[in-house]
């Protein structure tokens, strides 16, 4: 299950890269559309967050999974 997350995390990262790189060749920058991609560039960059987040708690349940085995 949390493989699948963090697979899931990766497309929606890449996705969005290849988004923000499309709009930033293709279209007129203008002062409003400048903010929303910083916004939308800080929001990819919370991706490895959200991720690194993920691979913790996992580490954290395989701990308690072997200590409630033993």
């Amino acid at each position: 299950m949390i493989d699948e997350n963090i697979i899931n995390l990766q497309d929606i990262k890449i996705y969005s890269k290849e988004l923000l790189e499309y709009i930033q060749r293709n279209f007129f920058m203008t002062l409003e559309l400048k903010e929303i991609l910083a916004y939308f560039k800080a929001s990819i960059s919370e991706i490895d967050n959200i991720n690194n987040y993920i691979l913790e708690l996992e580490s954290k349940i395989s701990e308690l999974e072997q200590y409630i085995c033993y």
